[in-house]
């Protein structure tokens, strides 16, 4: 395999780390660190993001040695259904005005999404009105809000902003 070939495969790294490979033999460590900035300089060893489960409570990506429970767990691929509330607003909805409002929904499945006629809420739910942008508000629980930040999908990376917490009125 040559190295043009592996462009299609990647790794995950936590370059702040030394990485010594042996203390026995200081010309191999020098080897690896001259070859490692050799293919950096090539344009083959790049920093970019990858689907990948991440620790709030370490700030870092886990593999699956790394956690207690939940070996074999895998990122799942969720598609956000935004629906748009339009204006008026309600009240309480007043300091959203200017901005595109969203209800949103998550699903594993969005080919079931089509045709959709009913969007349902949880009674007891408490929700949110998040700012995901300059111009858009999503409307989702806190916890939603928080992976959907960790994703980079939120005015301030990692730390949801709530604009305004919503409950279903009974």
């Amino acid at each position: 395999m040559v190295v043009e070939d592996l462009k299609a495969f990647g790794i995950g790294c936590d370059w702040r780390r030394s990485i010594i490979t042996t203390d026995m033999n200081p010309y191999f460590n020098s080897f690896v660190t001259w070859q490692m900035r050799k293919l950096k300089l090539l344009g083959k060893v790049v920093k970019d993001v990858r689907y990948t489960i991440f620790s709030p409570l370490d700030g870092q990506p886990c593999a699956d040695h790394d956690r207690a429970s939940g070996e074999g767990a895998q990122p799942q691929e969720y598609t956000i259904i935004k629906m748009e509330l339009l204006a008026p607003f309600p009240y309480k909805f007043k300091v959203l005005e200017r901005k595109k409002v969203f209800l949103v929904a998550a699903t594993l499945r969005p080919k079931t999404m089509y045709g959709q006629t009913n969007a349902w809420v949880l009674p007891n739910g408490k929700y949110g009105a998040f700012e995901i942008n300059e111009t858009e508000v999503f409307v989702l629980t806190r916890r939603a809000a928080l992976n959907l930040a960790y994703q980079n999908r939120s005015k301030i990376p990692q730390k949801p902003t709530c604009l305004l917490e919503l409950t279903v009125m009974t």
